[in-house]
């Protein structure tokens, strides 16, 4: 079995998050209060809807960095699953290994680039859109050499037309 764990490179630690919000909450409250000050209170309702703002995207940054995506591969199954910032399971594809294809498919999302992306009959389940075009890629080839060792390994069974009959 074949197994690739995805997961987002995320930029700031918790611990750096949470000094880069208190180091604008502060910067801005302080601002907010010298016009306070001056009489001009209405600025302070404004100041604490942009904190609240900022506050919501860094938390929901910081839990889409949190989230995984496996791939595990073995000659019957493909398995595509999806994690949340606790580690729940949020999504599992299975997929047959034989009759699976994976490409980089045209972002329908309007974004340049690519996406990857494992085929069947048609139908393309997206992974790892966080990835980079060059590990997107990387990854597609990995995956692909790692599809035609199984199938190649699997044993090939003769077609019923070609077995001899006595």
């Amino acid at each position: 079995m074949y197994q690739f764990e995805l997961t987002p490179n995320c930029a700031l630690s918790a611990q750096q998050a949470v000094m880069f919000f208190s180091g604008v909450a502060s910067v801005s409250l302080l601002i907010a209060f010298a016009f306070v000050l001056m009489g001009y209170w209405p600025i302070l309702p404004f100041a604490g809807l942009e904190l609240a703002l900022l506050g919501w995207a860094l938390k929901r940054n910081w839990d889409r960095g949190q989230t995984s995506e496996y791939v595990e591969i073995d000659a019957q199954d493909i398995t595509l699953t999806r994690c949340d910032a606790a580690g729940d399971v949020v999504q599992t594809i299975r997929l047959p290994t034989p009759w699976t294809q994976v490409a980089l498919i045209r972002d329908r999302r309007g974004v340049a680039g690519s996406e990857l992306a494992f085929g069947q009959k048609g139908k393309w389940w997206v992974f790892g859109r966080f990835l980079v075009q060059q590990e997107k890629q990387a990854l597609r080839r990995r995956i692909t050499e790692v599809l035609r060792q199984i199938r190649h390994a699997a044993p090939q069974s003769e077609p019923e037309s070609a077995k001899r009959r006595d």
